[in-house]
Order: C-alpha cells, then structure tokens, then sequence
C-alpha cells in the first residue's frame, strides 16, 4: 500500500495542492503514525513542491478526539518536524 501511495503521489504531484492525512489499521481508523501510512515517504515524496497546506481527518477512534488528535499532533511535530 505505501508503494502504492507514493508511486501516485509521483504521478500527480502536479495536481496535488493538499494533503489529507489519515491512517487506518485492520479495517479501523488509528491516530497518525499507528497504522499503515507511510507518512515519511508521504512527505518525503511532496518535499520542494507547492503544497498548500495538510489536514488531518480523525474519524472515530477507540480513544477520546482529544486524545487522538494529541497523539497525532506530537507524531508531526516530533517525528515529521511540521
């Protein structure tokens, strides 16, 4: 899958303006940097492009929206340096 995904992204970086950034594992919704995403190579693979800005979506999860959105706050802020 994140083969996949950073093989689109090369294939469209011109059409990308934005990201939407989300991750999933076994078929259910997890905080960022918990499930299969690739987010490195994600961003490594827009780095020196035009892209605007990044939204993170958190749909429900097992843990408070608080919580969820802690957890993948401090992933892009300690891990991914934004």
């Amino acid at each position: 899958m994140a083969r996949l995904l950073r093989e689109f992204l090369k294939e469209n970086l011109d059409r990308v303006a934005y990201l939407h950034l989300k991750d999933m594992r076994d078929k259910e919704f997890v905080e960022l940097s918990q499930g299969v995403v690739d987010f490195p190579g994600v961003f490594k693979a827009i780095e020196g492009r035009n892209v605007e800005w990044a939204v993170v979506e958190q749909d429900r999860t097992k843990k408070t929206p608080k919580e969820s959105m802690q957890i993948s706050i401090e992933y892009l802020k300690e891990k991914l340096g934004l």
